[in-house]
Parts: structure tokens; C-alpha cells; sequence
């Protein structure tokens, strides 16, 4: 019995992120990357080999849009 997962794949991650961000912005697929590798991210199912693909909860796009926006509101000076 297979188990349906409702999350996102890095694609669809990346997407939904840059759809939140201002005009301009984008989010690199190695951010994600890093954001992953560090544990910052929520995974339902992380890939096991190839042609498996890691699925992200949905909560994982606030965490990568707080990562991207974490220097937007220090002042400079």
C-alpha cells in the first residue's frame, strides 16, 4: 500500500516561493539545496535513490522565504 504524500517537489517549492517574493527576487535551487542539508526544512519523504525525489511540506516555503527576506530589514550604516 502506497502512502499519498501532499507536499511539494523542488520545483514546485521554488515556485511557490518566488510567487511570494517582490518582483525581481529569486530563489535559487541551492538555497533550497542548503536549506535542506542544514535540517531548516521540513521533508515528508526524503529520496532514497534515483529516480526517488524529495517531498517538502508545504510549511518549508515560509521557512526559505524567512531565510531569503533574513537581511531585508537591517539597516545598513
Amino acid at each position: 500500500m502506497t502512502q499519498i504524500l501532499f507536499g511539494l517537489q523542488l520545483k514546485e517549492l521554488i515556485q511557490k516561493v518566488e510567487e511570494l517574493l517582490p518582483e525581481g527576487e529569486f530563489c535559487q535551487p541551492y538555497t533550497v539545496d542548503y536549506l535542506k542539508k542544514t535540517n531548516r526544512l521540513l521533508i515528508l519523504h526524503k529520496a532514497t535513490g534515483k529516480g526517488d525525489v524529495t517531498i517538502f511540506h508545504p510549511d518549508s516555503v515560509q521557512c526559505t522565504l524567512n531565510y531569503l527576506n533574513r537581511n531585508r530589514d537591517k539597516s545598513h550604516g
